[in-house]
């Protein structure tokens, strides 16, 4: 009996001993240190190949954005967003791999506005800045070559053919142009009839793909019983394609003289001609 309470003091003075001493180790072991990351944001840098842009309805821009960088990472992706004059998205492009642009091409004149948003590696974004919006204008190049010719119809008696050049202008892109030429015709038959010469000093209304329009003209004399002098030019045509820095046109024409002295009858001329303005 007595041999089995020393055996039972002897447990649990063990017990007791494991246990403070486990206490010990714990309290004496190394404190664990915990860390945080705080993720720096990319930097934006936006760059355009023009500023102001102008003739460049039609051609290429392109939108840069490779100078942005990140303080402890990489730039992973870009998204180009433009806007147009009233804020509304006019086109968004998404650029994953290097180099970061955007060759973009505009088709129509405007006032419009791009915005680069950079992301890292870590899913960061660069903050909304000034530096990467910028808003700049699209200018449609003015003044332009034009070439036209075809067959001329003066009166019910002869057929010509005539062939002009001169300027194109748009006085308000895609909307009003104005057309100055000068040329000449040759008849597909010969005497009495003479070559002549043409000039055109027009304004037409474009309402796509048709356009409209008139002006003053002048024909120099196709025989020598009849007299040069000013016409009442009209035409009318369509676009068969237009590229906004070319364009290709069917149109027809009507030259009515203008003074008593140069009959209707004997002086009017019709035209059915391709025009080319590039």
């Amino acid at each position: 009996m007595k041999n089995k309470k020393f055996f039972l003091i002897l447990l649990i003075s063990s017990f007791i001993a494991l246990t403070m001493n486990t206490y010990a180790e714990v309290a004496n072991a190394d404190t664990v240190r915990v860390e945080t990351y705080t993720n720096v944001p990319p930097v934006c840098k936006l760059w355009t190949s023009c500023l102001p842009c102008k003739d460049y309805v039609g051609r290429k821009i392109v939108f840069d954005a490779s100078g942005s960088t990140d303080p402890d990472g990489e730039i992973v992706k870009v998204v180009f967003e433009i806007t147009d004059a009233k804020g509304n998205i006019f086109d968004t492009f998404t650029k994953t791999d290097k180099p970061f642009l955007w060759e973009k091409t505009f088709q129509k004149a405007g006032v419009y506005t791009i915005t680069a948003t950079v992301f890292d590696n870590a899913g960061a974004s660069s903050p909304a800045s000034d530096v990467c919006r910028v808003s700049f204008e699209v200018t449609k190049k003015p003044l332009l070559l034009v070439i036209e010719g075809g067959p001329l119809f003066v009166r019910k008696n002869s057929t010509y053919g005539f062939i002009m050049g001169g300027l194109f202008y748009w006085f308000k892109p895609d909307r009003v142009s104005l057309l100055g030429s000068v040329g000449g015709a040759i008849p597909f038959e010969g005497e009495p009839w003479k070559p002549i010469l043409l000039v055109n000093a027009l304004i037409n209304f474009h309402l796509k793909p048709m356009f409209i329009g008139g002006g003053l003209g002048y024909s120099s004399k196709e025989q020598e019983t009849r007299k040069s002098g000013l016409d009442l030019v009209g035409n009318i045509g369509v676009d068969v394609f237009n590229k906004w820095s070319s364009m290709g046109s069917i149109f027809f024409e009507f030259r009515s003289p203008l003074g008593g002295d140069r009959s209707f009858d004997e002086h009017y001329k019709m035209a059915l001609g391709f025009r080319i303005v590039f």
